[in-house]
């Protein structure tokens, strides 16, 4: 393909990709969470408009805003639901059983079997799937679990795993990439960099997964928040 000067006419190929993953990543937020907002402010107008009906509020038009007000917060359900039912099939794909409702002890238990035994080997195994680069850096490392059984009531882990590079032509680097957008976690690949001349062209990039937990912690409401716990490294891939 030449230099790597030449390819600086294709570097929306990368743009597109970069956006692809974090259109992914970031589908709860972009997705889920506005349309939720919407229903509260469509039920808030509604309930602004709903005491009781008299005379002169009908002169005034109230009962005419009820009636939009209404509309507009039945409309705003629906939106909540199709977003919901589309998060839904990400969370069934993409996330791992980690049930707060069962209580710290067992939630705990699924999360570390996920940190411990699952996901590491996920990943090794996605990586080396990929015959047309190869990989000559894996730097991936999982947080260790943490030893408080409360700290697994919260909605989400975002757990940060490290940078990867691989050496192949132009187009193969991008696909490797992209082709984690069909890994089965939610991920989210950054900083895509790329040094050296087609065939032997090298890409590096991180990645960070995205954990979101399922069900209620009993009396506890929490958001999302990263691991800061102490890493340990998963098993090496073969392109090490």
């Amino acid at each position: 393909m030449g230099p790597l000067a030449r390819i600086t006419r294709l570097h929306v190929w990368i743009i597109a990709i970069v956006l692809t993953a974090i259109a992914v990543g970031c589908e709860w937020y972009f997705l889920v969470k506005p349309q939720q907002e919407a229903f509260e402010a469509a039920k808030g107008r509604y309930d602004a408009a709903e005491p009781g009906e008299t005379k002169e509020e009908k002169e005034a038009g109230l009962n005419q805003r009820r009636k939009e007000a209404k509309a507009k917060l039945e409309d705003a359900k629906k939106q909540v639901q199709v977003a919901e039912a589309k998060w839904a099939r990400y969370d069934r794909r993409l996330m791992p059983d980690i049930n707060l409702s069962l209580g710290s002890i067992l939630a705990s238990k699924q999360l570390w079997n996920e940190q411990l035994f699952v996901l590491g080997n996920k990943l090794n195994k996605f990586l080396e799937a990929d015959h047309n680069v190869q990989v000559v850096q894996s730097g991936i490392t999982l947080p260790a679990p943490s030893t408080d059984p409360s700290a697994v009531n919260q909605k989400a882990f975002v757990f940060p795993l490290g940078t990867i590079s691989v050496v192949g032509t132009f187009e193969n680097v991008l696909r490797n990439v992209e082709r984690w957008n069909g890994f089965d976690r939610l991920v989210l690949t950054d900083g895509l960099t790329l040094s050296g001349t087609s065939p032997q062209l090298q890409g590096t990039y991180t990645i960070t997964t995205f954990l979101f937990t399922h069900g209620e912690a009993a009396g506890k409401t929490a958001g999302a928040s990263t691991t800061t716990t102490p890493a340990t490294t998963a098993p090496p891939t073969s392109g090490e």
